[in-house]
């Protein structure tokens, strides 16, 4: 970030964060806290693009929280936090510039899994000629 944020949450949601900065730095973020309830955000990972730090913080605490206590592993709460991101993160019908664009699909391709998003969504799908003809009406 250009200008870190200042991210103040409830008391328990904090406490959430709290037990969660482990798997967060781990997966790109700089957090840290800032005394009370409040966190410095430094950097998001670049694949998020420009997500409103305080919005993510926030759902990532709903996000672990809805998990309930059935999780504990650290793969499960870095899905958990994948999962808070992807909802933050860039929606059908959002207006992006070229460069946004040109710019997730680098980040998409750097990553280990571009084929499917946390929820196991597609984001890559392959058509051959002969199924683009078909589909076009040009069999």
């Amino acid at each position: 970030l250009l200008v870190p944020e200042t991210v103040a949450l409830g008391a328990h949601d904090a406490e959430v964060v709290r037990g969660a900065l482990p798997a967060l730095r781990a997966m790109g973020f700089s957090i840290a806290e800032f005394g009370g309830d409040t966190f410095l955000i430094d950097a998001l990972p670049a694949v998020l693009g420009e997500v409103a730090a305080a919005g993510l913080l926030a759902e990532i605490a709903a996000s672990i929280e809805r998990g309930g206590t059935r999780g504990g592993t650290e793969r499960w709460l870095q899905d958990r936090i994948a999962t808070a991101a992807c909802r933050a993160a860039v929606k059908a019908r959002d207006i992006l510039k070229l460069e946004e664009i040109e710019r997730l699909v680098v980040a998409l391709a750097r990553t280990d899994m571009p084929y499917t998003c946390p929820h196991g969504r597609p984001t890559i799908l392959h058509f051959d000629f002969a199924e683009l003809r078909r589909k076009f009406g040009r069999t």
